[in-house]
């Protein structure tokens, strides 16, 4: 209930700026202005005019009529209709624009998140446009006095304002939605949960001091950030955002500046904060932060959890966390062992982490200097993260599931984006536009095959890395079964590989390995026979002393049926032509 002192003193600012009016003019509005201002909040101009909410979707009294007044806080806009009553204010930090347009017209633009801060025009008596509207523009935030003056309620007496913009931001949450997937058979259509981050946009003003952080969104306390530089834990930033967090806080903040340059120069001014002498030791906290910024997701399904808590134990002070990727790590030095755990990118190394029930807890580690590249294989079921290392150190494969990124539980593609991320980090990240020998094999395997993708005999392919010459390229692949050309002989079902120097029969299955080869020199001819219904037969002759082979592509085999089978013949009679 406002006081009738209250009422007094409203009451004569009135009529001080508006000395004609009669104590019955707009009195509608004045009895809602008692209400609309705050506690010794000043009128410093007041106009009749009508005015519109152009952002909104109540209906108005357009123009009709109304009061607008501007206090030394915010513009107030009120509107005491014949069936309703309309009553919104701008704060004058959240203002943007103001221009005059048309005759008599003002136009306030504010950032239009906020039910009030959107656009809003007006139309004033003649005469009073540009007083009006030079007012509003003079209260204006313009520079870092402006910001200093208007939080001076707020900021210490002798804190300085290092930077300040407008831009968006506030507190990422993880929301839960239901999508539709399609049909589900008879029963139509089915639905599944997804899970999503959500980025805040509220606009506002960003305050970095020499002391705090401070951003402003809206009119409710709740949505502050105001983080004390001796709280901070982490800082990050990608393109035009910074994420941060704070101790003793559960809340990942997240600003979103005007410019990529805007991010890095804040982000900067923060992590000198960081880097400043006399601060505790806050490894913990801030590892379990960055888990947090990093895979929000993770975080708020306490999925992941026994890594995230073994994770700090093994990090360095000061060591930073850049990425997390989920998945089935595979030890090269463990032969068929296996580990459901975490990989974490970290800005020295990569740190291996495994707290199965299953298959027992596993730590690893792999400097950045220790590895020769990061290769991402696409698979029908896993996305595959090969660590390929420098010789005397371990190697890894890390086969992903869900392929789960920090922003969708939905959204492939996070496992390449951490395999170039990694890739990034290493020593010779400068010079990697030459494709490695893996590179090139896994290239060759999908070109010169019938249509194969890289897991279509996975296994195989793995093993002619190991079989094939470190500059050996392949020219053809087919796959069938194959055997000597005796009675009796055993069967193997094969990938058969030309190269530009032998072919290569190899096979690596639940029942073992096997790999045999025919140099072209050893071999007299290759014979074809078409025309089979259900297969096609090539028969590989050797010279004296060397083997005959016979490979048996069945019509199941698609493109290796008829014309796949010819071409590889004709690969090898290319050869053949130039043996000795």
């Amino acid at each position: 209930m406002v006081s009738k002192e209250e009422k007094n003193r409203i009451d004569a600012q009135w009529q001080l700026l508006q000395p004609g009016w009669d104590p019955k003019d707009n009195q509608g509005e004045r009895k809602m202005l008692y209400d609309a201002l705050e506690e010794g909040e000043n009128i410093e101009r007041l106009s009749a005019g009508g005015w519109k909410f152009l952002d909104g979707r109540d209906e108005m009294e357009s123009h009709q009529r109304g009061v607008v007044v501007a206090t030394d806080r915010c513009v107030i806009f009120l509107n005491k209709g014949r069936l309703s009553k309309n009553v919104r204010r701008i704060s004058y930090h959240h203002i943007e624009t103001v221009e005059e347009t048309g005759t008599n017209g003002v136009r306030i633009t504010g950032p239009g998140f906020f039910a009030s801060s959107g656009t809003y025009e007006t139309q004033l008596p003649a005469g009073m446009t540009a007083s009006f509207a030079d007012f509003v523009r003079s209260r204006l935030v313009t520079d870092a006095a402006s910001v200093k003056a208007m939080y001076a309620h707020f900021l210490d007496s002798e804190e300085g304002i290092e930077y300040w913009t407008r831009c968006s931001g506030g507190v990422e949450t993880v929301s839960q939605d239901s999508r539709t997937l399609g049909s589900g058979g008879p029963g139509g259509t089915h639905s599944e949960n997804w899970w999503a981050v959500d980025a805040p946009d509220a606009r506002g003003i960003l305050l970095a001091t020499d002391r705090r952080v401070f951003f402003e969104p809206g009119h409710f306390p709740a949505d502050y950030v105001n983080v004390p530089y001796t709280d901070l834990l982490t800082v990050m930033h990608r393109d035009r955002s910074v994420k941060f967090a704070g101790r003793g806080r559960d809340e990942v903040y997240v600003l979103r500046l005007p410019q990529a340059a805007d991010a890095q120069l804040l982000a900067g001014l923060m992590q000198n904060q960081l880097a400043a002498g006399g601060r505790p030791d806050l490894t913990r906290p801030r590892v379990l932060a960055e888990w947090r910024i990093r895979q929000p997701i993770w975080s708020h399904r306490n999925k992941r959890d026994k890594e995230r808590y073994r994770l700090p134990e093994i990090m360095d002070d000061g060591e930073r966390l850049e990425a997390l990727l989920g998945g089935v790590m595979h030890p090269e030095e463990e032969v068929g062992a296996s580990h459901d755990g975490v990989v974490a990118a970290t800005d020295r190394r990569l740190i291996f982490v495994s707290e199965s029930m299953v298959s027992g807890g596993h730590v690893g580690q792999l400097p950045y200097d220790g590895i020769s590249e990061i290769v991402y294989e696409q698979g029908r079921i896993h996305k595959e993260v090969i660590v390929v290392p420098k010789p005397g150190y371990p190697g890894y494969r890390v086969s992903s599931l869900d392929d789960e990124r920090p922003n969708s539980t939905r959204q492939s593609g996070w496992a390449r984006e951490f395999a170039a991320l990694v890739q990034g980090f290493l020593p010779n990240s400068a010079t990697s536009a030459m494709p490695s020998r893996r590179s090139r094999i896994n290239a060759q395997w999908q070109e010169h095959s019938p249509d194969w993708k890289l897991d279509t005999r996975k296994n195989e392919r793995e093993k002619l890395m190991d079989v094939l010459f470190q500059d050996e390229d392949i020219e053809r692949l087919i796959e069938g079964n194959y055997k000597a050309d005796v009675k009796g002989a055993q069967s193997h079902n094969v990938v058969v590989a030309a190269t530009h120097r032998r072919i290569v029969f190899v096979y690596n299955g639940w029942t073992g390995e096997h790999v045999n080869e025919m140099p072209y020199p050893d071999i007299e001819r290759v014979e074809a026979n078409e025309g089979r219904l259900l297969s096609q037969r090539i028969t590989i002759v050797g010279r004296a002393g060397a083997n005959n082979y016979v490979v048996e592509v069945m019509s199941a085999s698609g493109e290796d049926f008829g014309e796949g089978m010819q071409r590889f013949a004709d690969c090898v009679r290319s050869h053949l032509a130039n043996s000795p």
